[in-house]
């Protein structure tokens, strides 16, 4: 998400939205990437789903509340509404919104949605406080706010009252998945962002092949596995 309001900062994902980087965030699923709140999805809810990447998990969210409800996804970058859209295509659905747009300014109506979500989007924020503050206002009365990295501190910060905080994992522990993985982290650490950023900080081209060299080795290592924490939460706005 870049944000370039100066009271915020300038927020940048380091990694940026190649077809590399938007290849590994199309394999994220409501199962694997939200469970801890699908207990509270129910048929006709509307949905909100910011920094929604290529749509994999939001479409699923999509199929959860059918034909009656209605979900929204919004990304900063056009490359993965793009993105979001095909796959929406793909699945037949015809319905679900994509938006291009930044959660600070959103033209949304306010207190509309049962649940706004974020998946693995406050730890790339200046201000993640001000994140969930926004997205709080889109919360209607007996609606939830579900996010996930460190935000039970900021969600106090941010006048919210957590209902929920829990934690989970990915885990890349099977020969396919290592295998996956390492190939995955190869072709970003060569074709994203994340290339033009290591050689603004001195990394040669020699470098970055070495490294992904080493994340294709690593990934046919017998002895490879890489799992990811995720912190989760469930938020509500504070009564007053």
């Amino acid at each position: 998400m870049t944000d370039t309001n100066p009271s915020r900062g300038t927020d940048t994902y380091a990694h940026g939205h190649q077809p590399s980087v938007l290849a590994s965030h199309a394999t994220r699923t409501a199962d694997n990437s939200c469970g801890y709140f699908l207990d509270r999805v129910r048929p006709g809810q509307r949905i909100l789903d910011i920094g929604c990447g290529p749509g994999s998990i939001t479409l699923d969210l999509a199929a959860l509340v059918g034909d009656e409800g209605r979900v929204t996804g919004v990304d900063f970058s056009a490359e993965a509404i793009a993105a979001a859209r095909l796959a929406a295509a793909d699945r037949g659905d015809v319905v679900t919104e994509f938006l291009v747009g930044d959660v600070f300014e959103l033209d949304l109506e306010p207190a509309s949605f049962d649940v706004v979500h974020a998946h693995q989007v406050m730890q790339h924020l200046t201000d993640p406080v001000a994140a969930l503050e926004a997205m709080a206002r889109f919360v209607k009365p007996g609606g939830i706010l579900a996010a996930g990295r460190r935000l039970r501190a900021w969600a106090h910060q941010a006048d919210l009252h957590v209902v929920l905080a829990r934690s989970s994992a990915w885990s890349y522990a099977t020969t396919e998945s290592a295998a996956w993985w390492g190939n995955s982290q190869a072709e970003r650490v060569t074709s994203s962002s994340f290339a033009q950023r290591a050689a603004d900080q001195g990394v040669t081209p020699e470098q970055l092949t070495a490294m992904a060299d080493d994340w294709r080795t690593w990934g046919q290592h017998p002895d490879a596995w890489f799992f990811l924490p995720h912190g989760e939460i469930i938020a509500v706005p504070s009564p007053h």
